[in-house]
Parts: C-alpha cells; sequence; structure tokens
C-alpha cells in the first residue's frame, strides 16, 4: 500500500488470475490466487465474505480506479476533497524540520513558509533549482530548499520535467495537478481567513 497526496494504492503482484477476465473481475466474480491459504484463513475467521471485496469496492467507487497489467492488479482511491485541503500543513511539516540560519532562514519570513513560496512560484513556469534560489533571493541552491523541492516532490505536488533523468542539469519542477488543486483549496482558506 503507498499512500500519495491525491490517492491511495494499493499493489498487489500478479495481475489477473488465469480464467478470469477483467469484465467477470469488475462484475464481483473471483476466485482466490491460493486456495489452500483462503481455506486457512476462512477456518481462522480472519476473512468476512468470500469474494465480495470487489463488489463492495465498487459500489463505492467507479471501475476506473482499478489499474490491470501483465504483473500486477493496482487499485488507485482518490483521496476526498476535503482531504486533499488538509495537504499542505503535510507538505510543509516535511520541508521544515529544523530552522536553519542565515541566507536559508532569511527565506523563510513572515508567515509563508518555504514551501508555499516555492509552489507560488511554480504557478508562473517550470523552474530549476538555480532559478528557484535565485527568485527566493537566496546565493545558491541550499539543503533547505533541496529538502523543500524533496518534500514536495513526495507529497506529489510538484514533478520532475525530465522523470527518467533526475540529475539532469537541464531538470526544472513543475506543479502537479494534486498541486494546483492543493493551491486552489489554500487560496480559497486564505480568502476565508481574510489573509487572500
Amino acid at each position: 500500500m503507498e499512500i500519495y497526496a491525491d490517492r491511495i494504492s494499493i499493489t498487489s503482484y500478479g495481475g489477473l488470475l488465469s480464467g478470469l477476465s477483467l469484465e467477470e473481475c469488475l462484475s464481483g466474480r473471483s476466485m482466490p490466487r491460493n486456495r489452500e491459504l483462503m481455506r486457512v484463513f476462512r477456518d481462522m475467521e480472519l476473512v468476512e465474505h468470500l469474494g465480495s471485496g470487489m463488489r463492495r469496492i465498487l459500489n463505492a467507487y467507479d471501475s476506473d480506479i482499478v489499474h490491470i497489467s501483465e504483473h500486477f492488479f493496482e487499485l488507485r482511491f482518490p483521496m476526498a476533497s476535503e482531504a486533499l485541503a488538509l495537504i499542505p500543513e503535510v507538505a510543509e511539516s516535511g520541508a521544515e524540520s529544523g530552522a536553519e540560519s542565515g541566507a536559508e532562514s532569511g527565506a523563510e519570513s513572515g508567515a509563508e513558509s518555504l514551501s508555499k513560496k516555492i509552489l507560488h512560484l511554480l504557478r508562473e513556469a517550470a523552474l530549476s533549482k538555480s532559478e528557484l534560489s535565485s527568485q527566493l533571493g537566496l546565493k545558491s541552491v541550499t539543503g533547505a530548499l533541496n529538502r523543500a523541492v524533496n518534500a514536495l516532490l513526495e507529497a506529489h505536488w510538484i514533478e520532475r520535467t525530465l522523470p527518467d533523468k533526475p540529475q539532469s542539469r537541464l531538470q526544472k519542477y513543475r506543479l502537479t495537478q494534486a498541486g494546483w488543486l492543493g493551491m486552489d483549496s489554500s487560496r480559497n482558506h486564505d480568502a476565508v481567513d481574510g489573509r487572500g
């Protein structure tokens, strides 16, 4: 299971079982991958209803949450908009661990965090770390800037423009869809609070 800024993803190795079509799977039909293990789980009362999981999931979500390849079976559960509104605080907590002295702490002026400043700059255009550093008024790329960018990448609020070449000198960063949604949500909260 993986938790992202905009979804929870559950991945199982092994794609669809032989003899079970996607349509059958989406209609709620199932076959245990390991019948003996399933029997043990049932005898120990560790499972509720055999084969009812997909039906129950698809009663609550659309079938577009199901992603199946030859080797993997993945369910991507989107976060509710109420949960997405809380994400800026999560992203900032990882980016702001430990204030640094000198120019780095100067970049964190007032109530606006370094993470929020980066997100605001990326609303305008994709930028490299050195461009971000310059626009933030820093003399060079600092440890605080690197940590903030990494935290935003991990939270899936920003992404690399060259994902296959993370160390490229041409690498830039841009907002993801979750980043745009979060920025819009954050701006709406600021307006309600009288800060926007």
